[in-house]
């Protein structure tokens, strides 16, 4: 049976309201799931300010992401425990499935491993290295993780415990620069056998 023209215009709209209602849904809750995904980061930053890490593990779970930015100050829950000093909570931001990113920078170009080595956390500073952490990165006074530690050691009173622990982190991060430094001029000298050759090839 063969529709009239008064009745396909009727069909076709109804699929337009149909298709718009389904739009108006689709919407609100890619609104709604976006909220929740913006409360969770926030309560996961929450948690690592604050050092909590059972509730740090649980909103985690629930789906809370591990590399939240703080939108005004560019933090992340990670800058945060490292400059708090929160060795457990940072370990559980950095492992799968969370994978906290480990060299973002802050508004004022601090990484987690600058914040670390301001505040003298020798655990932290390493975990973070060993997890990745580039130790070159500098922030917006021009300063790496080591230059950092190395202009905070000379503001603290001598012999207080952050002046023990800053003590522990330069050393730490010049042994690590200078392993880095030998690793590059090892591959340089390896470089240069080849490149010899390359030369003969073409004389």
């Amino acid at each position: 049976m063969v529709c009239k023209n008064g009745e396909i215009k009727i069909l076709k709209r109804k699929k337009e309201r149909l298709s718009m209602k389904k739009l108006v849904l689709v919407s609100l809750l890619l609104f709604v799931f976006s909220n929740t995904l913006s409360y969770l980061g926030e309560k996961v930053l929450w948690a690592a300010q604050e050092g909590r890490l059972s509730k740090l593990k649980d909103y985690l779970k629930q789906g809370g992401d591990a590399n939240f930015i703080e939108e005004s100050t560019r933090l992340t829950p990670l800058m945060e425990a490292a400059e708090q000093g929160f060795y457990l909570v940072c370990k559980e931001l950095i492992v799968e499935p969370n994978c906290a990113k480990l060299n973002l920078q802050d508004d004022d170009g601090d990484t987690a491993l600058i914040k670390a080595a301001r505040e003298g956390e020798p655990r932290i500073v390493r975990l973070l290295i060993k997890s990745g952490a580039k130790i070159d990165i500098k922030n917006e006074e021009k300063r790496a993780a080591l230059d950092e530690a190395k202009y905070e050691f000379k503001l603290v009173k001598k012999g207080n415990r952050k002046y023990r622990k800053l003590k522990k982190v330069i050393k730490f991060l010049e042994g690590q620069e200078a392993l880095e430094k030998g690793q590059e001029a090892f591959q340089e000298k390896k470089q240069e056998p080849d490149n010899q050759d390359k030369k003969k090839l073409n004389s």
